[in-house]
């Protein structure tokens, strides 16, 4: 953890993008609201209230934004075959799992 002052965090938080504020206000307001039980009627009156500001009309597409950036220009076909590897390596897991506790495979 970074050991900074408070007139550091004002000035790094001055530094954000007012998008990023937004966010931090509400990340804060959230674990500050953690331990004072919350119930699930408060939590859809607030969506409820921000869907009627239009806060999810037009939302940030996550389409190309990745973690790493080394994978930015992966292709649609690229990401694709990527997942459908993926599924079938599971699948063949779970067919092998199976085979090995000599459970019926359901379908």
């Amino acid at each position: 953890m970074i050991e900074m002052t408070y007139e550091q965090v004002i000035q790094a938080v001055q530094r954000l993008h007012p998008e990023q504020k937004a966010a931090l206000v509400k990340t804060i307001e959230w674990e500050g609201r953690a331990g004072a039980g919350v119930t699930r009627a408060q939590l859809l009156a607030e969506a409820d209230a921000l869907r009627a500001l239009g806060a999810f009309d037009r939302p940030d597409s996550l389409r190309n934004r990745f973690a790493s950036p080394s994978i930015a220009y992966v292709t649609d076909n690229q990401l694709l075959s990527v997942i459908h590897e993926a599924a079938v390596e599971w699948e063949n897991d779970l067919v092998e799992i199976n085979d090995l506790t000599g459970e019926a495979e359901e379908r």
